[in-house]
């Protein structure tokens, strides 16, 4: 597996599924407050509206389905964010993702940087920092680090070349997609997110975990909405600006 490959695969855990995998907790319905260096929350940007869909027949079979590794396009953006809203066991929270993946170095090195912060309520967050080789995408090296409701589950680096295992390694990061499922195209619909309105295809994943929907627009190189269905809640995402 390429190392690029496992990066998309824990963005995939963040943006589709970590909210259900114990880390949001009962809260009231109040956006979260991040501490210093972390996220700013999308609760910062302008009031979003509520998403509106209007269907249109489905698209072309010549599209064909995606995997949801297809889904970012890594080459195309330095940063994106998202807010979410879980409704989960009665109660709603609200939460902010933000990746950023740019040129940098490392030990005087060249490298690739990527970093990827979730803020949510309750002093919960997760955080990763971590350095790879441009040439050949190993990792140089990084860290991570998980906090749940104010006590700290992981807090350690990531050496060379663990990348490509961590997530499977570490069972506080297990639940989300597959990344090398595939995503079935069907209707077109505009929808309204706060980074803006789109025309975008809606895909579906149908899994043993549940279901999940991810709204893709063209000349934007990640989802526009991701919504993941399962036993334990509904879990929406929506991009609040990518750059």
């Amino acid at each position: 597996m390429r190392q690029k490959h496992w990066i998309i695969a824990l963005i995939l855990i963040a943006l589709i599924g970590v909210a259900f995998s114990g880390c949001s907790g009962p809260s009231e319905s109040v956006p979260a407050t991040p501490t210093a260096g972390e996220a700013t929350p999308a609760a910062t940007s302008a009031a979003s509206p509520e998403p509106t869909g209007t269907a249109t027949p489905a698209p072309s079979p010549s599209q064909g389905p995606l995997t949801a590794s297809s889904i970012f396009d890594m080459n195309s953006f330095d940063w994106f964010e998202y807010k979410y809203t879980v409704v989960a066991n009665g109660k709603t929270s609200y939460m902010t993702l933000r990746v950023d993946y740019k040129d940098d170095s490392y030990n005087g090195i060249p490298a690739k940087r990527f970093k990827m912060d979730m803020v949510m309520e309750q002093d919960t967050s997760m955080y990763f920092d971590v350095y790879t080789d441009p040439a050949d995408e190993s990792v140089l090296g990084g860290h991570v680090k998980m906090t749940i409701a104010g006590q700290t589950i992981v807090d350690e680096d990531i050496k060379p070349d663990q990348g490509e295992n961590y997530a499977k390694q570490n069972p506080a990061f297990s639940y989300g997609s597959d990344s090398d499922e595939q995503l079935i195209p069907g209707e077109t619909e505009t929808i309204t997110v706060p980074a803006g309105t789109y025309v975008c295809t809606k895909y579906t994943i149908d899994s043993e975990k549940g279901k999940e929907y991810i709204w893709m627009a063209p000349g934007v190189p990640v989802p526009i909405k991701v919504v993941s269905e399962s036993p334990e809640g509904i879990n929406t995402g929506e991009l609040v600006g990518w750059g």
